[in-house]
């Protein structure tokens, strides 16, 4: 935590079977950090049921506050909004958030996307 807190982000994974306390352990460490540190959280599913980039693709979409009920205008300006904020030199790097494939659309699909469209997203 306190690399964190020094500006230098951290990310922290765990794997283990059903039951063992993960889902626990993630619960308590919410619970005690008030760190003031911004801790975004993701999961996944079994092995070989999703995509690899699921648990990325959920990070930042909690991260740039999408959800499933905003249209595509609203997603891409609360993209660019927390971009811009971080640094105004990314402007150039938001086009990298915009998947060409999926006709200029986020690259965070929604429910209304389709499953089709959402197996071909690219991060």
């Amino acid at each position: 935590m306190l690399h964190a807190k020094a500006g230098h982000g951290q990310i922290v994974g765990v794997m283990g079977e059903p039951g063992v306390g993960k889902s626990r352990l993630f619960y308590e460490f919410k619970l005690t950090s008030h760190s003031g540190c911004l801790l975004l959280e993701a999961s996944s599913v079994s092995y070989g049921k999703a995509s690899p980039y699921l648990p990325l693709i959920e990070l930042l979409k909690g991260y740039f506050q999408l959800h499933p009920q905003d249209d595509e205008r609203q997603r891409k300006e609360k993209i660019a909004g927390k971009v811009l904020i971080l640094d105004r030199s990314l402007e150039d790097n938001l086009a990298l958030l915009v998947c060409p494939a999926r006709g200029g659309r986020t690259a965070f699909p929604t429910p209304a996307d389709g499953p089709a469209n959402s197996a071909q997203t690219n991060v």
